[in-house]
């Protein structure tokens, strides 16, 4: 009987945390996520100016290996 009442005082003690998080109120910044992703890519144009290189695509090759000799 009494691990079931550290258990339930457990549970509570555990929604009653939750609760006072979720009460809490959150600060406008951490909601707003397109300006959290401008600034990320402000950052990263400001430490590498300029266009960005495009490569050629590369051609894939398929190695087989019955016929693979490593000399």
């Amino acid at each position: 009987m009494n691990k079931y009442l550290v258990c339930f005082a457990l549970f509570l003690a555990v929604i009653c945390c939750l609760s006072l998080t979720e009460a809490a109120p959150a600060r406008e910044e951490l909601l707003d996520w397109h300006t959290a992703i401008e600034k990320i890519i402000a950052a990263y144009e400001r430490k590498y100016p300029g266009p960005s290189k495009i490569y050629p695509p590369e051609v894939a090759h398929v190695v087989d290996p019955k016929n693979l000799y490593l000399a």
